[in-house]
């Protein structure tokens, strides 16, 4: 099995590699997503397309490694990413139009009156 890799020059001497995730890691990923109680909002949202915590499993990078990134460079890590991991980031997308529907169709939740 010969995974898709890619060395990436982010500037300013930083470098990273991204690599094509396997159908195992993926499933790993999806069990780790349901168990996720207390998710970090930078971290999950900073991106639409794609989680902090995804792009370091994609990559050799860390998320504390991140935090000394500009936005625009993991911007390009996630191009390089969303490039090697085609089928990933589609079904991140249709799990996230799926969860978006859902919470659509869910009854509105009263707000709690004060005692």
């Amino acid at each position: 099995m010969i995974a898709a890799v890619k060395s990436l020059d982010l500037g300013e001497g930083r470098t990273a590699t991204v690599r094509e995730l396997t159908v195992g890691e993926i499933r790993v990923w999806l069990k780790e997503l349901t168990l996720d109680s207390t998710p970090d909002l930078v971290t999950e949202a900073l991106f639409d397309e794609v989680s902090l915590n995804d792009l370091a499993r994609m990559t050799d990078l860390t998320v504390t490694d991140m935090d000394a990134l500009l936005p625009s460079q993991l911007r390009l890590l996630m191009e390089t990413a969303r490039e090697i991991n085609r089928d990933f980031f589609a079904l991140r997308a249709k799990l996230t139009d799926a969860a978006r529907t859902i919470a659509a169709e869910l009854p509105a939740i009263p707000p709690m009156s004060s005692p």
